[in-house]
């Protein structure tokens, strides 16, 4: 009895491990699409500078909004 109890403790612990690796998985590729969007907007903001020549002031908060948002792409992908 007491083994029958620990074998179906260890298959609802299997079971619940798989859940958890495809939470894990399914989060890292919505890390990567956002990561994907953030690096195509910039590519995108860089032709849109060229475009406009943009002032060294105005490329001045342009690096700033791309820290803060690399900064935030760094902080989702250490969640564990």
């Amino acid at each position: 009895m007491a083994n029958q109890s620990v074998r179906l403790k260890e298959e609802q612990l299997r079971r619940e491990e798989e859940k958890l690796r495809e939470i894990e998985l399914k989060v890292q590729r919505e890390i990567q699409i956002k990561r994907q969007e953030l690096l195509a907007k910039e590519d995108s903001l860089k032709v849109l500078e060229a475009r406009l020549g943009v002032s060294t002031i105005s490329r001045s908060r342009v690096r700033l909004i791309r820290s803060f948002a690399k900064r935030n792409v760094m902080i989702l992908t250490s969640v564990p």
